[in-house]
């Protein structure tokens, strides 16, 4: 596996990753880690042209500035698949990424080709406006409190046992007060 570094409109650079032959599959890298979604694309070279990129933030690729928008990501995909001379390709996306590739559809229709979409976030629904409002405890709780703190969060949020619950400690939300 080798990953290129190339420069989209702008100045900005990502880190690509470029294999097989064959119609085009964009893989949109999620919100978690950078590779996660390298052993997907891994089965597919030998059928399809696979393309996974680091979006801003993650691997070598630009800073992530605040702040961040699925719109920007979309666009910067969009740059990418230019500057590989990309016309049309099948994206792939995973929950926030999945909602870049819906925006980069919105933006760019005759981009897409086809879209599969695992788990895309609910922010065009009714209950889209207290999904946003629990992201953004969660990015409160990260930026006071560190990555760990946000992900206990988390899991208490989806009624997975925490960290602490797994090593002895009690379950639930961490409460602002536990994490001072």
């Amino acid at each position: 596996m080798s990953w290129a570094r190339l420069a989209v409109a702008g100045g900005e650079r990502f880190d690509v990753l470029d294999e097989g032959s064959g119609d085009s599959v964009v893989f949109i890298q999620t919100a978690l880690v950078a590779d996660e979604l390298c052993p997907m694309a891994s089965r597919l070279p030998d059928r399809f042209r696979t393309i996974l990129y680091h979006r801003r933030g993650y691997g070598s690729s630009c800073p992530a500035t605040s702040p961040g928008s699925i719109a920007r990501d979309a666009a910067d995909c969009r740059g990418v698949l230019d500057i590989m001379e990309i016309s049309r390709a099948h994206i792939v996306g995973l929950s926030y990424s999945a909602a870049v590739a819906m925006q980069l559809a919105v933006d760019a229709p005759e981009t897409v080709h086809t879209m599969t979409l695992v788990e895309p976030p609910p922010v065009h629904v009714p209950s889209g406006v207290e999904f946003r409002a629990v992201n953004e405890t969660l990015l409160a709780i990260r930026r006071a409190d560190g990555l760990e703190a946000a992900l206990e969060e988390f899991m208490a949020m989806v009624g997975r046992p925490t960290l602490a619950h797994r090593h002895g400690g009690a379950p639930g939300r961490l409460r602002r007060a536990d994490r001072t």
